[in-house]
């Protein structure tokens, strides 16, 4: 006779057969969920991480402009007074082109020194590949009448020397220059 309270075995192997495919798919499910939870915390974390890099990106540009507008703003000023003592030195070197040579190298050499100082700055001469006047980078202080109409607008004489820095024209050059007059007036 068989036991009643005991299972058929085949009965047994097909619950738990059931049982497992429960469990597989309850753990697929719970393993789907997972993942996409997963991936939608990547896709959130992503997502925070370009908005920072874009961020730190922003202020960075606006740092470097701030540190590149700031620091013009000092160093012009006061390249800009050597530069003015510079012109006021150039006329007391002329003043003194004819006394003793050892005044004439001294000032020579400080002149130089001047120089130096203004090149390590960025600063170079504004350099005219002309005899005559270019309005973009000369300035005209003086005018010196000429009957020879091809001397029209040659420079005669620089008066103050004009200065560049990163390309942009600090002070432009001033010149004395020749202008036709057929009638000129005589000096």
């Amino acid at each position: 006779m068989a036991d009643e309270t005991k299972p058929d075995p085949g009965e047994v192997e097909a619950n738990t057969q059931s049982v497992w495919e429960k469990s597989f798919e309850q753990l697929s499910s719970e393993f789907e969920s997972f993942k996409s939870l997963i991936k939608d915390h990547l896709d959130r974390q992503i997502e925070q991480n370009r908005f920072k890099d874009e961020t730190i990106d922003r202020l960075q540009k606006i740092v470097n402009e701030y540190e590149k507008g700031f620091i013009e703003k000092i160093r012009e000023p006061l390249l800009m007074d050597i530069i003015f003592f510079k012109d006021s030195f150039d006329k007391f070197k002329d003043k003194f082109e004819e006394s003793a040579d050892t005044l004439i190298k001294e000032i020579n050499m400080f002149d130089e020194e001047l120089e130096e100082v203004l090149y390590a700055n960025g600063i170079t001469l504004v350099e005219s590949d002309t005899d005559f006047y270019n309005r973009e980078i000369q300035l005209v202080k003086k005018k010196i009448p000429t009957n020879q109409i091809e001397e029209d607008k040659r420079v005669a004489k620089i008066l103050k020397k004009g200065y560049i820095m990163d390309n942009k024209i600090l002070r432009k050059e001033e010149i004395a220059i020749l202008v036709f007059e057929e009638n000129p007036p005589l000096i």
